[in-house]
């Protein structure tokens, strides 16, 4: 759960995809360096049928990271 609060996720959160992770599930998490780039993951992940896809900003660096739980 730490290495999900690093990525800006908040711990409720967190704790969702955590039980999901011990009852088997995948976690992914992209970074992207636009928002352009954000989009087009958040396409790719839809496609795949992806679930709890979510953006979030981190104003450090600029960057958007893509939660997803596949």
């Amino acid at each position: 759960m730490g290495m999900l609060n690093s990525v800006g996720i908040p711990e409720y959160e967190a704790k969702h995809y955590e039980q999901h992770i011990k009852d088997g599930g995948a976690f992914l998490c992209v970074h992207v360096d636009d928002a352009s780039s954000a989009e087009k993951a958040k396409q790719i992940l839809a496609s795949t049928q992806a679930q709890d896809v979510n953006v979030s900003g981190e104003i450090k660096n600029n960057e958007t990271a893509i939660h997803s739980r596949p």
